[in-house]
């Protein structure tokens, strides 16, 4: 096991987050995924330095579809609390098909892989905060872009466009594998679904899956 865990893995910190990599392989074998890759209260959510060398990636895997499959339902989220500005930084990054990034403003953006290329689909309306804890979270379903902060709508757009499901690459956390953007802070509680969260259902996920509250 310990072999596998290092063949897959390549980070400095993995020790404290090796819950991520269990959640991956389970992900691999679910047919429907619902990808936790840390979940945990937000007192024992891992940590990120912001070095080169502290971030997660699995193997090349497909994750929301068979190789090469091209699919258009699909949501990802996390908890964050950056210790450092989030200017350009990478959050969720599945190479060559979906990603949660900041820009220059640091405000969010969700963004989908087709016509070989990176395209946002949809972004938020203002910067994240650089101190404390938030939710973000993007839904797609082949028509309609949400980004929700904090359980509420923070944006909106259209695309009709269809994402194609790559096993030549692999899922990171906390970076894109360029390597660039590392993130810095705390991460929790990291979920990818095969299909399009309602807004009821994304006031669920915020609320910790608890009854929902408005």
């Amino acid at each position: 096991m310990t072999n596998i865990i290092k063949s897959i893995f390549n980070s400095n910190k993995l020790y404290k987050k090796l819950i991520a990599v269990c959640a991956v392989f389970l992900a691999l074998f679910l047919p429907i995924v619902i990808l936790s890759l840390i979940h945990a209260t937000k007192a024992k959510a891992a940590w990120w330095t912001g070095d080169s060398r502290d971030y997660v990636a699995t193997a090349n895997t497909t994750l929301l579809a068979p190789d090469s499959a091209p699919y258009s339902q699909l949501s990802f989220d996390a908890w964050f609390n950056p210790s450092s500005s989030l200017v350009t930084k990478t959050l969720i990054h599945k190479n060559n098909e979906f990603k949660l990034t900041t820009d220059d403003s640091g405000i969010p953006s969700c963004s989908i892989y087709y016509s070989a290329a990176w395209h946002v689909i949809v972004s938020g309306s203002s910067a994240l905060p650089s101190s404390s804890w938030f939710h973000a979270l993007c839904t797609y379903d082949g028509a309609n872009s949400l980004i929700y902060i904090n359980g509420t709508q923070s944006g909106y757009s259209t695309n009709t466009n269809s994402v194609i499901s790559p096993s030549s690459t692999p899922p990171n956390i906390a970076r894109n594998p360029t390597p660039s953007g590392h993130f810095a802070g705390q991460i929790d509680d990291l979920r990818i679904y095969n299909y399009t969260l309602t807004p009821a259902q994304v006031k669920t996920v915020f609320n910790n899956d608890s009854a929902v509250s408005f």
